[in-house]
């Protein structure tokens, strides 16, 4: 009983408990443990962008990516010359971060010992998911608005110029931004008190921010506009249904607490214009929520959903329940109604088991790696980290290159570390998961045509299209030899070579109809599919993954009959793939990517998601026009 006494005394307890989870925080966020190099997948890939921010590239056009000019605030790889940027902004957002909740739980009737334990429960959540910390670091700032509501008060001030930090290290946080920055000018309308300080601050935090990472109001714009063009394609690419069930109820509570929203808002002030558009720029959150947790159902994407919505949920409701005349919420009168959002996290995280226990497994490890890291950093200056990476030996070459600047074609961007290639361009691109974007791959081509080096490497991949972007390689280098299981050399023709095409009639075919291609041999062609959806499927592709189609490939080998699927994006279908190579082209290409070509003796277009128990409605007819059509092109 007296342990219960002394945590229900404020004036003993309050600095106690706050200084220790504030340092827990920042034990548990900031990236103290670096991952391990890797050259393949997501690794490697994630080093670059510590060494595109290094270099100073530009995202929007020397780099295209749903990531930021401040991506290395997301990635736990470890890079000599970006680190100590990395872990002192992340040191000061844990912080603001933290302070921000004291402050807005501390404005409720809660218990302090219940409140230490909402803390504690907060702080170790946001430690599975970085994603998640980013987002709640952003959703709050409108309640954080409403509990400070001063004139001036210099923390808000300090939590909106991080906040541009965060926003820009993603496109989904930067259109998450944007949205902050209209809330708080109509909080700031409705209040009359602050004149649009904090809203004009804002603003002027993500400008200068993206001056920090060497992006003008102009590379700014094109950052801007490359995130809403390659969302457009990231959405139809990924093809998982995984759990309905727990969608649909993750959707229901979104839902249900959008319309208690609304009821809160709408008792806020008589300016129901105001009311509403609060409740509908709240409702964008929402929608950004399920579109970044749900777009993919695995784990890693999913948990982020899963950790944000409830605590923000609650942050929201146990601050807004003094302008409720109607008792819309109970939180902050019945604190054991907490007892409910735990059972309920609970039950999800059971019923995501399969797709989420990694997130989990070894969590004791991971501390006792962020507790080495955190000495290696700062007692040695990451010395040990250092020498770890540097020392590292990749087997990338069997032989030698010359040391020249190189031009990097690649799904996964994979930087050259330790290799004789000192220096090297990358091809505006992206992971190979979203390399059918049509204009990704347009971008591709421009690349090649009018910056590419003498020496070009191309990384093969399962899931190259073949589009205009590989045409556009052939047209400007010829291959000279392979160079690693994956990584080929090509070199720069003297003059581009010019591609003619000669195209047939379209022809109209059914949806999973069998497509022979043994009638084009000895010609180089691409075929060309033409299809479009329905204004039902735009629809619902706002709150759910469209319908995907994809291009099934059938190859057969040895007396055996394989198949793989390729997603298409509507736009880079009717732009075509390459289907078969003629000899004379075969003269300039792998054998690797020849065979990958021309073992493919027929295809067939289908929509949906196979083995799905919504493929009996969600089907062709009711969410894509039924006009399927197809058309091959000979190139000469």
């Amino acid at each position: 009983m007296k342990f219960f006494n002394f945590y229900t005394n404020k004036v003993k307890t309050s600095y106690l408990f706050e200084i220790g989870l504030t340092l827990l925080a920042v034990f548990l966020w900031p990236f103290w443990r670096f991952k391990d190099l890797q050259l393949d997948g997501d690794y490697s890939f994630l080093w670059y962008l510590h060494e595109a921010f290094y270099k100073g590239l530009k995202y929007g056009t020397d780099i295209l990516i749903t990531a930021g000019p401040w991506s290395i605030l997301n990635y736990s790889v470890f890079h000599p010359e970006t680190y100590i940027y990395v872990l002192t902004i992340q040191v000061i957002v844990s912080i603001l971060l933290v302070f921000a909740l004291f402050k807005i739980i501390n404005k409720t009737d809660i218990n302090p010992l219940l409140k230490f334990i909402i803390f504690f429960f907060i702080i170790s959540a946001l430690s599975l998911s970085t994603d998640a910390r980013s987002l709640l670091y952003l959703f709050i700032i409108p309640i954080l608005y409403e509990v400070i509501k001063k004139k001036y008060s210099l923390f808000l001030f300090s939590y909106l110029f991080f906040s541009a930090f965060v926003a820009l290290s993603k496109g989904s946080y930067t259109i998450i931004v944007l949205i902050n920055i209209l809330m708080l000018f109509f909080l700031e309308l409705r209040s009359k008190k602050n004149n649009f300080s904090y809203s004009i601050i804002l603003l002027l935090s993500i400008i200068i921010v993206s001056y920090l990472a060497n992006h003008n109001i102009k590379d700014l714009t094109l950052y801007f506009t490359s995130i809403f063009k390659i969302s457009n394609a990231y959405s139809q690419i990924f093809a998982e249904e995984g759990n309905i069930i727990l969608y649909f109820l993750f959707l229901a509570s979104i839902i249900y607490s959008l319309y208690k929203i609304s009821l809160t808002e709408n008792s806020k002030s008589k300016l129901y214009i105001i009311n509403w558009i609060m409740t509908t720029l709240y409702s964008l959150f929402f929608l950004i929520l399920i579109k970044t947790g749900f777009l993919r159902q695995d784990g890693e994407h999913m948990i982020r959903a899963l950790i944000t919505f409830p605590i923000f949920i609650f942050l929201y409701f146990s601050t807004n329940t003094n302008s409720i005349n109607n008792k819309i919420l109970i939180l902050k009168h019945k604190p054991e109604s907490l007892i409910y959002i735990v059972i309920v996290g609970i039950l999800l995280s059971f019923l995501l088991w399969p797709s989420t226990k990694t997130m989990f497994e070894g969590k004791f490890n991971r501390v006792i790696m962020q507790w080495e890291g955190l000495k290696d950093v700062l007692l040695s200056n990451a010395s040990s980290t250092k020498s770890k990476y540097l020392n590292a030996e990749y087997n990338f070459y069997n032989k030698e290159i010359p040391t020249q600047k190189y031009t990097l074609f690649v799904n996964f961007i994979t930087p050259f570390i330790n290799s004789k290639i000192k220096s090297f361009d990358v091809v505006p691109g992206v992971t190979n998961y979203m390399n059918s974007s049509n204009y990704i791959s347009l971008k591709n081509s421009n690349y090649l045509d009018d910056s590419g080096r003498l020496n070009l490497v191309y990384q093969q991949s399962d899931l190259d299209p073949f589009s205009h972007s590989f045409l556009s390689l052939y047209q400007n280098y010829y291959y000279i030899e392979k160079i690693s299981s994956i990584f080929f050399l090509y070199k720069r023709r003297k003059e581009k070579i010019q591609l003619n095409q000669v195209c047939s009639e379209k022809k109209i075919i059914g949806w999973g109809s069998q497509i022979n291609l043994k009638d084009i041999q000895n010609k180089t062609k691409i075929i060309k599919i033409f299809y479009q959806r329905s204004i039902l499927d735009q629809i619902v592709s706002i709150f759910f993954k469209p319908i995907p189609v994809s291009v099934k490939k059938y190859n057969y080998e040895n007396n055996k009959i394989t198949y793989r699927n390729l997603p298409l994006e509507n736009k880079s279908a009717t732009e075509g793939f390459l289907v078969n190579l003629s000899k004379n082209w075969q003269k300039d290409m792998p054998n690797e990517i020849v065979n990958k070509i021309n073992s493919v003796k027929s295809i067939s277009i289908f929509s949906g998601r196979e083995e799905s128990i919504l493929n009996k409605i969600w089907n062709e007819k009711l969410f894509l026009k039924n006009k399927l059509e197809i058309q091959f092109c000979t190139l000469e």
